[in-house]
């Protein structure tokens, strides 16, 4: 049994610990992998960045665990594949910030359209470090292996770092840059991710040795799966504004704190089933996307727009904006004339908006007043709509 034992490599005690590390962060890849889908269904893009993203990771640590498993190995077969497991590991990591710099792009504009307009310069940092890291193994000058399998970082070892944490903050800045502008409903939190990613590859960075960056990246994942996963669950999906879910945790949070003093608006789309009857259910959910995006355009910080059913949306201000219910309502009102003056679709949008104040004096049945005040409201400017232009008209001529 001895002679049998002393037959099988030794492997570092630190360097079995890193692979196990990097097991466990792909045994937890692998499960996030087959369970992405819940995140994003069946959107194509979405899907495969996110997916891409998970199976780089999964490439990534592999590959590190195998490294570590042959480090210090003999035998020109070992050398092959520590060789080979190494370039994977930085193409990876390359490849992988660049392909988190195309996601965030997408979840904050939605389309790929910005990043294409500029993808050659994009890509330039991505392409210089491929054709570097092959140029190294012929010509070491980033890292070497030796005759031994012992890796060293050489002189130039800063720069994949360069490349990969310019990619971070790349997104970073189109983060901080575009989320004020781009007035979209995030669970998208930029530091769920990159703050264990960047703590984990400092970390590897200073201390030779150390293998957790990627049991770092598998939890940034893990966080960032969590956030959209929230984003599903309190997102309506044809619209995106918040759906009835969300507004009615909002709703119970009136009355307290910051949330004390609120108004609201209560939104339905005038004509909305000749709309759907005389130019079909597909243009019918065109019209609810567009009434979506101008909520969320036109709305200021501090009120937020939900879809509660059907053709209903409801606007929900607290805090300073509550006495300016009226402004905001101006604000839709211009942005609809706006929208309609554009003569872009087969329909033109109109509301019948009707306002309240939330009043924390009807102590237990404040929210139930409150929503039957909005409703009262709303009605009332329906019914004098009706008698201006008819119970129905044809969408034509709205």
């Amino acid at each position: 049994m001895s002679e049998l034992m002393a037959m099988i490599p030794k492997i570092p005690f630190n360097a079995v610990a890193n692979v196990e590390i990097n097991l466990i962060a792909v045994a937890f890849l692998l499960v996030l992998l087959f369970g992405r889908r819940r995140v994003f269904g069946d959107h194509p893009v979405a899907n495969s960045l996110f997916t891409l993203l998970i199976c780089l990771a999964i490439l990534c640590a592999g590959c590190e665990a195998l490294s570590n498993l042959v480090t210090g190995q003999k035998g020109q077969f070992i050398h092959v594949v520590y060789v080979t497991a190494n370039y994977l590991l930085f193409m990876g990591n390359m490849t992988f910030c660049y392909v988190w710099g195309l996601f965030v792009v997408f979840k904050m504009f939605g389309n790929l359209e910005r990043i294409k307009k500029n993808i050659i310069l994009y890509s330039l940092p991505a392409l210089l470090l491929a054709l570097l890291l092959t140029v190294n193994i012929f010509v070491p000058f980033i890292y070497s292996i030796d005759a031994d399998n012992v890796y060293s970082r050489l002189s130039f070892s800063f720069i994949p770092y360069i490349i990969d944490y310019g990619y971070m903050l790349y997104s970073l800045v189109i983060y901080v840059k575009y989320r004020r502008t781009v007035k979209r409903y995030f669970f998208f939190p930029m530091e769920a991710f990159l703050l264990p990613a960047f703590i984990g590859s400092l970390i590897q960075g200073l201390f030779f040795g150390i293998s957790i960056t990627w049991i770092a990246n598998t939890i940034a994942l893990n966080a960032l799966y969590l956030n959209l996963l929230s984003e599903r669950t309190f997102i309506d999906v044809l619209t995106g504004v918040y759906n009835r879910g969300y507004f009615n945790r909002c709703l119970k949070r009136l009355g307290t704190g910051d949330d004390e003093f609120a108004s609201g608006m209560m939104i339905d789309l005038n004509d909305f089933k000749t709309i759907n009857d005389n130019l079909g259910h597909d243009v019918g959910d065109m019209a609810l996307k567009d009434v979506g995006e101008l909520l969320i355009e036109t709305l200021p910080d501090g009120a937020i727009a939900a879809r509660t059913g059907g053709d209903e949306f409801f606007v929900l201000i607290t805090g300073a904006l509550t006495p300016k219910i009226d402004e905001c309502k101006k604000l839709i009102e211009e942005a609809v004339k706006a929208f309609n003056a554009k003569k872009q679709r087969p329909y033109t949008i109109s509301f019948s908006i009707g306002t309240a104040l939330y009043n924390p004096a009807d102590g237990e049945e404040a929210e139930e007043k409150f929503l039957k005040r909005l409703d009262s409201a709303m009605f009332a400017v329906k019914d004098n709509y009706h008698a201006a232009h008819g119970a129905y008209r044809n969408a034509q001529s709205m």
